[in-house]
């Protein structure tokens, strides 16, 4: 595939030869395609159907769908851009700093919503996402500025 010789890479792995840059570089790009080949991408593993709320919502409505659904977090969109996420955490927290699970149900989700996930693209390799899902509840995959899909700790499991 490098179009170096077989006679070529025995000689370079005995040790007998040096190989020239243009040598190793032909060599290393062919391994390079190789594993990105063989490498998964956001696309092969992302969830297609994104659930997301609307910021004006209740959180009630966030709560209800998270249950129903059995998902741990909703991205917030005004129209059609992401603005925050609500997720079990950001909900659970709100309640352990002495808010009421009855007024934490009637606020509004951009009242208790956090930034944005992060968003990756759909060629990105599933090995450069890791430590973005464990630092985050998920990532969104997007496509030329559209959602087309959330990759969350499941999905990477």
């Amino acid at each position: 595939m490098s179009g170096i010789s077989q006679s070529m890479i025995a000689k370079i792995e005995s040790g007998n030869i040096q190989p020239s840059y243009l040598v190793v570089d032909k060599i290393l790009t062919v391994l390079d395609s190789l594993e990105n080949k063989n490498t998964k991408k956001c696309k092969d593993i992302m969830t297609k159907k994104v659930i997301s709320i609307d910021l004006n919502k209740k959180v009630e409505d966030a709560s209800k769908i998270m249950r129903e659904l059995s998902i741990s977090q909703i991205p917030v969109m005004d129209g059609s851009l992401i603005v925050g996420v609500v997720s079990e955490n950001i909900l659970l927290d709100k309640l352990s700093s002495n808010v009421s699970s009855e007024d934490l149900m009637k606020m509004r989700v951009c009242e208790v919503m956090e930034n944005v996930l992060p968003m990756v693209g759909l060629d990105n390799s599933v090995n450069s996402i890791i430590e973005l899902v464990k630092e985050n509840s998920a990532v969104i995959v997007m496509d030329k500025e559209k959602i087309k899909g959330i990759i969350s700790k499941t999905d990477l499991l």
